[in-house]
């Protein structure tokens, strides 16, 4: 990854983090593209993880505003620029006080493309209770 990927990627962080609102401990997002019939096609999805003030966890969604969406495409083609390939899906973890990590798949997305499974939909749906696993772990 380049220098302009590198801060496209905090740009990414400090973006989601400023459309939330109150406190968080983790956010989770799920950014798919693909280019088809001269566009692109984007879906996402993405919350944010908090403590619910009675020693569970709650999941809130997370806005992806225009400045967000900008920054994801913008990556993307920086990605292709400099490395010869966007990638089809995004990970990224974004976890207090600012550690953040993305996992990029050179793949077609899945949601796009009508595969609705455990990678592209069961394993959000099911994440609070993985993250108190991993919670209760450390």
């Amino acid at each position: 990854m380049n220098q302009t990927g590198m801060e496209l990627q905090k740009k990414i962080v400090v973006a989601l983090a400023r459309g939330i609102h109150g406190p968080w401990e983790r956010i989770v997002v799920n950014y798919e593209m693909q280019e088809e019939d001269g566009g692109l096609t984007e879906d996402r999805r993405g919350f944010s993880i908090a403590s619910d003030g009675a020693g569970g966890y709650r999941k809130d969604g997370v806005t992806f505003d225009a400045t967000v969406k900008g920054l994801f495409r913008e990556l993307r083609e920086e990605m292709q620029r400099s490395e010869g390939q966007g990638w089809g899906t995004c990970d990224l973890i974004v976890d207090q006080p600012g550690r953040f990590r993305f996992n990029f798949s050179y793949g077609r997305p899945k949601r796009i493309n009508g595969v609705f499974d455990d990678e592209s939909m069961g394993r959000f749906d099911r994440y609070l209770d993985t993250y108190k696993a991993e919670r209760a772990n450390t």
